[in-house]
């Protein structure tokens, strides 16, 4: 799906691959077009229906992403060096799968063909390193805040405009929020983009993050995550005036119980002076009525 930009989108210089060095060696079915952008070429491609599709390019420039507009991923690198007795693409079992002989500057790609098939190959995207939610836990009246963290792998030294999109899907799959926001990346810049959602209803969210090409309207990354809004459970505050209260009444229990040991101190003290007025020897013994010893 093309996307509409605003002219605001291209302000800034963008240079050019020379991408007449990435070209065509190669094809089991027919090329009917081809178009350059800033990092891709795009080739359209006509064969029979679920014919296996060949390619095989000559590029100075390791591709970073193929696709093509009859899938929904990427398709799969697999690793090749020039030491291997076989190209693993040769006898691999995927069905959209790409593979790069940097000793001699060639990319070879597998595909499915579907009459019509348009194939790219990227040498520059906007890889996401992170996508999160501020929290794992909203309640219903907290703003929802995703973070898409990208970063600039190109070719060239280049600085490239791209536009990300976040759409929020609730439990049965239904989209309630989407918002996208435009931004520009330099050769290996870290950035970071932030999505204010706002509020949502109880209940699971999915978020999905894309970055998209604006210059071919294809999608070249998706990320998703989940989040959750639900009713927080908070701890019970105490109000100031309970907070005294408790103060008052632990202080008034300390001073109960100071009161009643030196009450009971001084009776104690009593009777140990009555037992030496009562038992009344002259030398140390053992008073028989009340187990005590005392000395005159």
């Amino acid at each position: 799906m093309a996307v509409s930009l605003s002219s605001s989108l291209y302000v800034g210089a963008e240079q050019n691959l020379d991408l007449s060095q990435a070209y065509v060696i190669y094809s089991n079915l027919f090329i009917t077009g081809r178009t350059n952008y800033l990092m891709s070429i795009g080739l359209t491609l006509k064969g029979s229906y679920n014919q296996t599709g060949w390619l095989v390019l000559n590029s100075p420039w390791k591709p970073l992403l193929v696709i093509s507009n009859n899938t929904d991923k990427p398709f799969v690198e697999l690793t090749y060096n020039s030491r291997m007795t076989t190209n693993p693409i040769s006898t691999t079992s995927e069905i959209f799968a790409w593979d790069y002989d940097s000793t001699n500057n060639v990319v070879f790609i597998k595909f499915l063909s579907s009459f019509t098939v348009k194939v790219s190959v990227h040498f520059g995207v906007p890889n996401v390193s992170g996508f999160s939610p501020s929290k794992s836990v909203y309640s219903p009246s907290e703003a929802v805040e995703v973070f898409i963290n990208v970063y600039g792998n190109y070719s060239a030294l280049l600085s490239m405009n791209w536009i990300a999109k976040v759409a929020v899907k609730d439990i049965v799959n239904n989209t309630v929020k989407t918002m996208e926001q435009e931004f520009q990346l330099a050769q290996s810049e870290t950035k970071q983009l932030r999505f204010a959602l706002g509020t949502f209803e109880m209940g699971t969210y999915t978020a999905i993050a894309q970055t998209v090409d604006p210059r071919t309207g294809y999608t070249l990354v998706t990320n998703q995550l989940t989040f959750e809004v639900k009713t927080l459970q908070t701890q019970p505050t105490i109000p100031p005036w309970a907070l005294w209260i408790l103060l008052a009444t632990g202080t008034i229990s300390v001073v109960a119980v100071n009161k009643l040991y030196h009450q009971r101190k001084r009776r104690l003290n009593r009777k140990v002076l009555s037992l030496h007025s009562f038992c009344g020897f002259k030398y140390l013994t053992s008073c028989s009525t009340s187990r005590f010893v005392v000395q005159k």
